[in-house]
């Protein structure tokens, strides 16, 4: 129903492939994005799918155009952290229940938290932004200067008219800088790393989510000395039994003051604190530690002994279980493997 564009899409000598078969189009652009239901949105249409990917060290920029009418429905998009701008046409999003008209001025985010469904028009071509959520997680948390205590979730829609528009402009820039015949960038390492860094933090910086009061309000990420002197003993300490009066006598401070600081500047208590910096310590040692030791180990080294509520707590913190996060790391465990054998 619909035709190609007449002019040459942007990464075009990215393209990772083009085909009119729907499944198999749906096999590419999953391994890009999300495991998702590809299906025509009208009768007697015919697919003719093209993807561009450019991949950095932490994410990846995609140029995606179906040219037909599709819907594309995503359940369950664990781990998934895209936003989508418009380079030509239009689509329809519903992101969790909100319904997004996307355009020249109006983007979509997707988050992990919130089912997605895409209609697609034949006229639409997309230029995407993923990025990894280890990595945005990490940002945010050093742009917070604590760490997190809820999934991280954006606005879904993106109004590309005022400040949340300078993320999709700086990356057309990049994009326009990769399209020249002769640019190195992709050779160049350090300068990739700055342009990635930039654009992670214009998306925190830039698109609303529920950590942005923290973000917008100075007070809350210049906490007292004595919430920074906590911080900085229960990160050192983050596997030893903590007494309370113990922090109190090490600060100087009482734990009146400690706890209003506490409350005041990070929006929960110390021990809080102390729960999500073990949660993040195990979650980096499931991701990096040796494939043969037990969950149980890594959780009772860490002072955690209610499993089933630590499985609860996890979860709520990083949107999966514990040994959800063991299968994605034996995952990459293997496919590491395989790349060093051949």
């Amino acid at each position: 129903m619909g035709s190609p564009s007449p002019q040459k899409l942007p990464l075009a000598q990215f393209k990772i492939f083009h085909t009119q078969q729907l499944d198999e189009a749906r096999e590419v652009v999953a391994q890009a994005y999300a495991d998702h239901k590809l299906d025509y949105a009208l009768p007697n249409q015919h697919v003719d799918c093209e993807m561009s990917e450019v991949r950095l060290p932490h994410s990846s920029i995609i140029v995606l155009s179906y040219d037909a009418w599709v819907n594309v429905t995503v359940e369950e998009p664990e781990g998934v952290f895209a936003c989508q701008f418009q380079l030509s046409g239009n689509n329809t999003f519903k992101i969790g229940k909100e319904e997004i008209d996307t355009g020249e001025h109006i983007g979509a985010m997707i988050s992990p938290t919130k089912s997605v469904l895409i209609t697609e028009n034949p006229n639409s071509r997309i230029l995407g932004f993923r990025v990894d959520p280890e990595t945005l997680h990490a940002h945010l948390e050093s742009l917070l200067m604590f760490p997190l205590s809820r999934p991280l979730e954006f606005d879904a829609r993106m109004d590309l008219r005022g400040e949340q528009g300078f993320l999709s402009r700086y990356i057309r820039f990049f994009v326009d800088e990769l399209d020249q015949l002769h640019s190195g960038l992709l050779q160049a390492p350090a300068v990739l790393a700055n342009f990635e860094q930039s654009m992670i933090t214009s998306l925190l910086l830039g698109q609303p989510h529920n950590y942005t009061t923290y973000l917008s309000n100075p007070r809350n990420a210049a906490a007292p000395r004595q919430v920074k002197m906590v911080e900085d003993y229960l990160e050192a300490h983050v596997a030893q039994p903590i007494d309370m009066t113990s922090l109190a006598k090490m600060t100087g401070y009482s734990l009146r003051s400690i706890y209003k600081g506490f409350r005041q500047f990070r929006g929960y208590s110390p021990m809080t604190y102390l729960k999500k910096t073990r949660l993040a310590h195990l979650r980096k040692r499931l991701l990096e530690g040796p494939p043969n030791r037990h969950l149980t180990q890594h959780a009772l080294d860490l002072g955690f002994v209610h499993l089933g509520r630590l499985s609860a707590d996890y979860k709520r913190q990083f949107g999966e279980s514990p040994s959800e996060t063991l299968r994605r790391a034996g995952h990459r465990q293997n496919k590491s493997s395989l790349k060093k054998l051949f």
